[in-house]
């Protein structure tokens, strides 16, 4: 007789530890390899251009000559850039300086190139990204949704929640579309309201680019009434309070007509003040732009909002 396990229970111990380890690689790799997050077998060509000449790259940007036949206004900075069909990236911005064309801000999707040819093949192109969540989650808002770790909040959303699809008319660096500008403001979002595609839920994080207080609650209301006429579920974003001097009538201005909606059974308000009794801790140096830290509460905060209707 011996303590030893039976050969059968290595062997089922085994196979549990395989199928997990099977499991959570899923679950993750879309997480740390990016280029899975992408369909491959349908991208289409937007515009080409031969014989380009690389003037440098590295792992956040990509340096050409300003050939002639690149017309700048052409391009548009939310697509992806291939170079000889080999090498994909995706950038924040494109802007021309002194005698070349800055890809900026961005990553390589695959891999960061480690030699290449003086004459290559650059291509912009429409890359899709695979979303299959049967909830669709339109983010509506300004630089607060897009500046510095702003970027990554659609990306960490959807690997931490199994259900949902991001809608938008605009793409953020990780391709995840939403409806937000750098400068957006409740004046243009009224401008473009028809873009705003159908959504289950909207979440509106404005009010940095506010300029007339009298107008953006006249906006506001608009646009919040329009939104809840969908009967369609609306997250309304309360900012921290805003540590720039010039902010805080619009920050108060938010907070009085967001808490009118509470009693809405279609609303619910976020009140990101609420966090901290000092809201330097969370925001960045400007007084306004949420930092790391604060991004990640706002993030959890939005993970435990949307996984309540994952279910539903």
């Amino acid at each position: 007789m011996t303590d030893f396990p039976h050969r059968k229970v290595f062997i089922f111990t085994f196979i549990l530890l395989i199928a997990y380890l099977t499991l959570d690689f899923y679950l993750k790799s879309k997480r740390y390899f990016p280029q899975l997050n992408f369909n491959w077998s349908n991208i289409t060509i937007i515009n080409t251009f031969k014989n380009i000449q690389i003037d440098s790259l590295g792992i956040n940007y990509l340096s050409v000559k300003n050939n002639t036949q690149i017309d700048v206004d052409r391009l548009d900075f939310q697509n992806t850039f291939s170079i000889n069909n080999k090498y994909y990236f995706r950038c924040k911005t494109i802007k021309v300086k002194d005698d070349n064309l800055i890809f900026s801000g961005g990553y390589w999707i695959n891999t960061l190139p480690k030699t290449i040819s003086n004459n290559v093949t650059l291509e912009e192109i429409d890359l899709p990204l695979i979303q299959n969540g049967d909830i669709n989650v339109c983010m509506i808002g300004d630089s607060q949704l897009t500046y510095k770790t702003g970027k990554f909040t659609r990306q960490k959303l959807y690997s931490n929640l199994k259900n949902i699809t991001f809608v938008g008319n605009e793409k953020d660096l990780y391709a995840y579309p939403y409806c937000a500008t750098t400068l957006n403001n409740t004046s243009n979002l009224l401008e473009t309201f028809d873009r705003i595609p159908n959504a289950d839920i909207y979440i509106i994080y404005l009010g940095a680019h506010e300029k007339n207080i009298e107008l953006f609650k006249k906006n506001i209301t608009n646009i919040i009434n329009r939104l809840n006429n969908k009967n369609k579920r609306l997250l309304l974003v309360i900012p921290p309070k805003y540590k720039n001097p010039n902010k805080k009538g619009i920050y108060q201005a938010v907070k009085n007509i967001y808490i009118n909606y509470e009693s809405n059974p279609n609303v619910e308000v976020i009140n990101l003040s609420e966090l901290t009794e000092e809201s330097s801790r969370i925001l960045l140096p400007d007084g306004i732009h949420l930092n790391k830290y604060g991004h990640q509460l706002f993030i959890e905060i939005l993970t435990n909002q949307l996984k309540k209707y994952e279910g539903k």
